[in-house]
């Protein structure tokens, strides 16, 4: 073993030494079975050899005296299969398919013969049987049915509903489906509940702890396939109550190979809304991008030494990078009531209605005038006894409220609404308020084949996505939108190495971590409260004020929980 074999080794114990111990699930197959003559007699000595497509990787195990050969840990894909016997003609199985979490057993029989000699068998012609030692129910979404059919938002996990008993919330079929409640994740499995589901990539879970939601959400563009189990699954997949989405990340091969898509949509080629055509505005904006890419193949090393080309083609180190980007600016119409210029200053007289037929009240100047809808009465205030209406509540005088009765806060918070741009009282302010979503999302993997006996492959999937919606009331304290600044930074780590010591001793060393940050920000945030008329005491004691509706009188907004989740498998 060369020293950078053996700095990548001990580098990968290290980590996998840091991480705290649990259960794992795992996204790799296993394909067993028997190697036997025409009569039925086992053949050992035999050698099956286990080709991988994309990497040409080949993993050679001989046949035992009970004539059972075994791979474990096999990624996802395309496969070959030679057997060779002495005595006996080659079998040859040509490419075949190994699934996601797939326990596969193909039984062999070999015909007597020379060994230069080969029978060639096609994939449809192998009695290849699925998932012999797993009684788990469900089924696997393949790459193809990835790449042609319709995905709105390009949420992959809507493709679940391919699967007999799962269906989705609304929200995730959305064409921006967001990491929250009712977004990308929330399935329901065979009647489950849409929080209780777990989901693994990788052999790593995803999920958030804190709510049981997705802490990504992976580009369908780097998914190789994934399984959904429904039922009888293993304690493996215990922590759910209603099922399990195990997900596959794409690797590198011998080959390099690309993507690149776009989907625009744009407002130009939109017809203006009926809504917006009665209010007399502009046809809001609408402007939808999402794009991106992704590479896979052998890692082109630098060459050392006279002669040659410069780099070298390594046939034991693949690479796949994938990037996928959204962006969404957008207005959306917003109607809202303000107050006007004279309710501003306290004079409410606009909201004097009809007339109460035999009511009368006593107004601050002391007259006695009829009642009227909309009138204000005076807090605390009544009839003094002995007079007319004595205990009764005492209105303003024509709807005005006095300055020295007015409350410095309400006074100066009124100031920050902005002024009516209709007439009336009610939807007197109208505006088309920005809306935006930038999201952008990388995935890295690397895989080194160092020989047979050593594999380790490594992958991360990082986050950078914001929104902002700027609310009925763009950039005003004033405004009712609950966290207009949404930021979050979530990402996945995965490092994998298979040790096979012999063909009886198979060592598999899986760790991760998923953390998942959010951070909501406020109009108001930094905002000084005692410009307001707050007693410093109160300013100090409040980090932000999120709006000043009656359904939000301030305080602390809720969001998603920072949550990480450790994890280390043997």
């Amino acid at each position: 073993m060369s020293k950078l074999d053996k700095f990548v080794l001990v580098t990968l114990f290290l980590l996998v030494g840091l991480t705290s111990a649990g259960f794992a699930q795992t996204a790799t197959a296993t394909l067993r079975g028997t190697v036997a003559d025409g009569t039925g007699n086992v053949t050992p000595g035999a050698t099956v050899t286990l080709i991988q497509a994309s990497t040409g990787l080949k993993r050679t195990f001989a046949v035992r005296g009970d004539g059972q050969y075994n791979f474990t840990f096999l990624e996802t894909g395309g496969y070959s299969l030679e057997v060779q016997a002495q005595g006996f003609k080659s079998y040859k199985l040509e490419r075949f398919e190994l699934a996601v979490a797939q326990n596969a057993e193909l039984n062999i029989v070999l015909q007597p013969g020379n060994i230069t000699d080969t029978i060639t068998v096609t994939a449809s012609e192998a009695s290849l049987q699925l998932d012999t030692a797993s009684g788990a129910l469900g089924g696997v979404v393949q790459r193809t049915q990835i790449d042609d059919l319709p995905l709105n938002g390009r949420n992959v996990f809507q493709l679940a509903q391919l699967e007999a008993g799962v269906s989705s919330s609304p929200g995730s079929r959305s064409a921006i489906p967001s990491l929250g409640a009712g977004g990308v994740g929330e399935l329901s499995i065979n009647g489950g509940r849409t929080l209780t589901n777990e989901i693994v990539v990788d052999g790593v879970p995803v999920t958030n702890k804190a709510d049981n939601l997705p802490s990504l959400r992976p580009s369908p563009e780097a998914i190789q396939e994934f399984r959904i189990i429904t039922n009888s699954y293993s304690s493996e997949y215990g922590r759910t109550g209603g099922g399990s989405l195990n997900f596959s990340v794409r690797s590198g091969g011998t080959k390099v190979r690309g993507t690149l898509f776009e989907f625009l949509r744009n407002d130009a080629l939109d017809a203006t809304n009926f809504f917006v055509n009665q209010t007399g505005l502009q046809k809001s904006k609408f402007r939808f991008n999402q794009f991106g890419g992704n590479l896979g193949g052998p890692v082109y090393l630098p060459r050392f030494g006279t002669g040659g080309p410069a780099v070298k083609k390594s046939d034991k180190l693949f690479f796949f990078f994938n990037y996928e980007a959204l962006r969404v600016r957008q207005a959306q119409l917003r109607q809202s009531n303000v107050p006007t210029l004279k309710q501003r200053d306290g004079d409410f007289s606009e909201l004097l209605g009809a007339a109460i037929t035999g009511v009368n009240v006593r107004d601050t100047s002391g007259a006695l005038i009829p009642a009227r809808v909309g009138m204000i009465y005076v807090p605390g205030a009544l009839v003094a006894a002995g007079q007319p209406g004595a205990g009764s509540r005492i209105v303003f005088a024509n709807n005005v409220i006095p300055r020295a009765q007015q409350n410095v806060v309400g006074r100066n918070l009124a100031a920050y609404y902005p002024l009516p741009n209709r007439a009336g009282f009610t939807n007197n302010y109208v505006v088309n308020s920005p809306i935006s979503n930038t999201e952008n999302q990388m995935v890295v993997r690397l895989d080194y084949n160092l020989s047979q006996k050593h594999l380790v492959y490594g992958r991360i999937i990082k986050d950078f996505n914001s929104t902002e919606n700027a609310g009925p009331f763009p950039g005003s304290i004033a405004g009712t939108q609950g966290g207009p600044f949404v930021t979050n930074r979530p990402v996945s780590l995965v490092l994998d190495y298979v040790w096979t010591a012999s063909p009886r001793v198979v060592a598999h060393f899986n760790a991760g971590v998923t953390r998942f940050n959010n951070r909501v920000t406020q109009f108001s945030d930094g905002f000084d409260l005692t410009t307001l008329g707050f007693p410093a005491y109160l300013a100090k004691g409040l980090r932000r004020y999120t709006c000043l509706s009656e359904h939000h009188r301030g305080g602390l907004h809720h969001a998603r929980p920072d949550a990480r989740l450790w994890q280390r498998a043997e």
